[in-house]
């Protein structure tokens, strides 16, 4: 897992690489849990995204097996 934290004057960029196996099917540019009880996952992401655009921000998500990374932006006051 790398993780990394780029700033300037404007803009917060928290970038995070991690592992997986299998396939990644992504919905609405997040990818979809792969656990059998949906309901109790897979609401991470989705709420990660929410404040990062609650800040002026967003989450992007992209997936080079066997690694995922997930970006997320935020704009500083």
């Amino acid at each position: 897992q790398r993780q990394m934290c780029i700033r300037d004057r404007k803009l917060i960029v928290l970038s995070v690489d991690n592992h997986f196996e299998g396939e990644l099917t992504m919905v609405d540019g997040l990818p979809e849990t792969t656990k059998t009880d949906t309901f109790a996952h897979g609401l991470g992401l989705k709420s990660i995204r929410r404040i990062a655009k609650r800040y002026g921000g967003d989450v992007l998500v992209t997936a080079i097996p066997p690694i995922f990374t997930v970006q997320v932006s935020l704009l500083v006051k």
